[in-house]
C-alpha cells in the first residue's frame, strides 16, 4: 500500500507575514486621522469662528480648505508614490501632516488656521494613495482580502466618531484648551504612526520614470479654488459681482484643463475614463451627495487612488 504525505504548500504561498497585520495597523491610523480630520470641524466649526473671531466664513472654509488641498492633489500624491517610493511618500506625509496638525492646534486667527488646514490636506494627499500599494506590497494574494476587509468596519466608525470626538472634546474643554486638543490629538496618533512606519514599512525604490502633469494640477487647482470661494462668499455675503467673477474663473479653468486632459502625454484623469457610464454616474453620484464644506468625504476618491495604487503594484 502506498501512503501519500499531504503536500505543504509552497513557502509563501499562504504564509502571512508577522509584521503584515502591523502595517495594516499603520494604513489604518492614516486613514482614520484623514476621516477624523475630515469630520471633526461638522460640530466644531462654530466653536472655533468664535473663538478666533472668525464670520460665517471660516464655519464654511474650516472643511473647504482641508478638502480642496486633498481633492486636488490626491491624484498627483499617487503619482508621487510610484516615482519616489510609496514608503518615503507615506512617511513624508505623515510627518507633514502631523506638523499641520500642531499648526491648527495652536491657531490664532482664521487665516493661520485656514492656511494650516489647507497644509494639512496637502499632507494627507501624500499620505491616503499611498496605504492600498503598500498593503498590496505585503500580503500575500491569498491574504489580501482580509486586509481590505478591516477598512470597512473602522473608517466607517471612525466618520462618525468625528463628530461625537469633536463634541466630546469640547465639552471636556481639556487643560482649558477648549477646541484645540481635537486637532493636537493627532500629534500621538502622527507619531505613533510614523516611528512604526520607519520600523515596519517596506522600502521600495519607486520608478523615476513616472511622469506627473504639473499644470494639470495648477488648473484644477484654480478650478476648485475659483468655484469654491464663489460658492462660499456668494451664500455667506450675497451674489455681487464678486463670488460671481470666482465661479466664472472656475468655469474658464476647468475647460482649461479638460483641454489639457486631452493633450497631456499622461494626464491626471484619463479622458476615457469620462466615456464610461458607470464611472461618470458614480462621479456625479459622489459629488452631488458630498458637497465640498465639512463633512465632505474623501473616501471615494481615495478608493480610486488606492485601487489603482494595488492594481499596479500587485499583491506578492
Amino acid at each position: 500500500m502506498t501512503v501519500h504525505a499531504p503536500s505543504k504548500p509552497a513557502d509563501g504561498a499562504s504564509r502571512l507575514p508577522a509584521t503584515a497585520w502591523l502595517v495594516l495597523g499603520i494604513v489604518l491610523v492614516a486613514d482614520i486621522m484623514d476621516l477624523l480630520d475630515a469630520t471633526i470641524t461638522t460640530i466644531a466649526a462654530p466653536t472655533i469662528s468664535s473663538s478666533l473671531h472668525g464670520g460665517p466664513g471660516l464655519i464654511k472654509w474650516l472643511g473647504a480648505s482641508y478638502a480642496l488641498a486633498l481633492g486636488v492633489l490626491l491624484v498627483t500624491g499617487g503619482r508621487l508614490g510610484d516615482k519616489y517610493g510609496r514608503r518615503r511618500t507615506f512617511l513624508i506625509g505623515i510627518a507633514g501632516f502631523t506638523a499641520a496638525s500642531l499648526a491648527c492646534g495652536l491657531a490664532w486667527d482664521p487665516p493661520s488656521i485656514i492656511v494650516a488646514r489647507l497644509v494639512q490636506g496637502a499632507f494627507g494627499a501624500l499620505l491616503i494613495p499611498q496605504g492600498f500599494g503598500i498593503l498590496g506590497s505585503v500580503f500575500p494574494r491569498e491574504h489580501i482580502g482580509k486586509a481590505f476587509s478591516a477598512f470597512g468596519p473602522i473608517l466607517g466608525l471612525s466618520a462618525v466618531g468625528g463628530p461625537l470626538l469633536a463634541g466630546l472634546l469640547i465639552d471636556a474643554n481639556l487643560f482649558g484648551l477648549g477646541w484645540r486638543p481635537m486637532f493636537l490629538i493627532n500629534i500621538v496618533l502622527g507619531a505613533a504612526g510614523l516611528a512604526a512606519g520607519l520600523r515596519l514599512l517596506p522600502r521600495d525604490a519607486g520608478d523615476r520614470a513616472v511622469s506627473i502633469d504639473a499644470p494639470g494640477s495648477a488648473l484644477l487647482a484654480a478650478c476648485m479654488l475659483g468655484l469654491l470661494s464663489g460658492l462660499i462668499q456668494g451664500s455667506t455675503d450675497g451674489w455681487t459681482a464678486a463670488p460671481i467673477a470666482a465661479l466664472a474663473a472656475g468655469v474658464i479653468f476647468f475647460a482649461a484643463f479638460a483641454q489639457r486632459q486631452r493633450t497631456a502625454a499622461v494626464p491626471l484623469i484619463k479622458p476615457s475614463l469620462l466615456h464610461n457610464r458607470g464611472f461618470t454616474a458614480g462621479l456625479i453620484s459622489a459629488w452631488s451627495s458630498s458637497p465640498p464644506w465639512p463633512g465632505c468625504s474623501t473616501r471615494s476618491r481615495c478608493s480610486c487612488s488606492g485601487g489603482a495604487a494595488t492594481a499596479r503594484s500587485g499583491p506578492r
